[in-house]
Parts: structure tokens; C-alpha cells; sequence
């Protein structure tokens, strides 16, 4: 069974630059343990903001409309490429890197709705999307997308991309 990526919008405020370039991708997870990895080069320091729309829908930053219906997602930044990329943190050490079932999602930082949409599951409004801003130094990073529930080890330890991932999909999207 395919579920839906988590749409991604990747907006990128360089700094001294009046416009943003904005990146979008969509896709499919294979199985629940499948990742989408994205690399960002950034060429001078901005302002870089991450936003998932697959489990609640929304218009994304290019004006699509996406419908709901994905999987709530994970979603991590680590600075450089491969095995040795180490997860961002802010300044006092927190990692940026959250899913609906990481303690640190209702970070207020994290939280994607809105924009993303809430939908009605249960009796109750959900988000289960994210949002990450931040500034970054000029350079290489890796934007990580997976299930909700398979998660970068490094968000544990601010560590490395290397560590691998946490399944606790018990073989199913969540």
C-alpha cells in the first residue's frame, strides 16, 4: 500500500534578497519505511521555512491545492550531506526535527497548522502537519521526510543522519 507524501514546501529568504525562492515536491511512500531526502544549497545566510500539507491539505507556497488524506509526517534538517550530515539545532540544543508522535510537536515553532488544514478525525480537529523556520548559514543541507513514526535517530541525540531511524510503524502508515 502507497500513501501520499507529505507535500513539502520549501520556501528560502536569502539574505538581502527581496524574493524567495520557493520549491514544492510531491510524491508517494513506497512502504512506511521509505524516505524522501531533499539537499538545499544556500549560497548566501536566509531564512529557510519547511511546511508539510499531506495530512491536513492546504495551498501550498505556489498556490496548488493539495487534498488531504497523507500520512502525518517526520521532518528533520541536518546540515551537510550523506551518512555524516548532523541534524540542526537551535541555539540551546533542541533539534529540528519533529513528528505528530515526538514530544517536541507542540513546539509552537513545529506546529503546521495553519496553513495546513485540521481535519476532522475522531470528533476532533487534528494537525499532524509541520512547520520549520530558521536562519541558516550559507551551505549544504538535507531536508528529511518520512512516516511519522519513522524517525531519525539523530533527533534523539542531535547526531548524524548516520545513526539511522526509529520504526514504530508496526508496518503501517500512521
Amino acid at each position: 500500500m502507497k500513501s501520499r507524501l507529505s507535500v513539502l514546501s520549501l520556501v528560502v529568504l536569502a539574505a538581502g534578497v527581496a524574493s524567495a525562492d520557493v520549491t514544492s515536491y510531491t510524491g508517494t511512500l513506497a512502504s512506511p519505511e521509505d524516505t524522501a531526502d531533499f539537499t538545499v544549497t544556500l549560497t548566501t545566510a536566509g531564512l529557510v521555512t519547511l511546511q508539510t500539507y499531506g495530512f491536513g491539505g492546504g495551498i501550498n507556497a505556489t498556490g496548488t491545492v493539495i487534498m488531504p488524506g497523507g500520512t502525518d509526517p517526520f521532518l528533520a534538517i541536518f546540515s551537510e550531506t550523506g551518512a555524516g550530515a548532523s541534524i540542526v539545532t537551535d541555539g540551546i540544543g533542541n533539534p529540528f526535527g519533529t513528528s505528530l508522535d515526538l514530544t517536541n510537536y507542540g513546539n509552537p515553532d513545529f506546529l503546521g497548522c495553519p496553513p495546513a488544514r485540521t481535519p476532522l478525525i475522531g470528533g476532533s480537529h487534528v494537525c499532524g502537519d509541520s512547520t520549520m523556520s530558521l536562519s541558516l548559514p550559507k551551505g549544504t543541507y538535507t531536508v528529511v521526510l518520512s512516516d511519522g513514526q519513522y524517525i531519525a535517530d539523530a533527533v534523539f541525540d542531535n547526531g548524524t543522519l548516520g545513526e539511522g531511524f526509529t520504526d514504530l510503524t508496526g508496518g503501517g502508515f500512521c
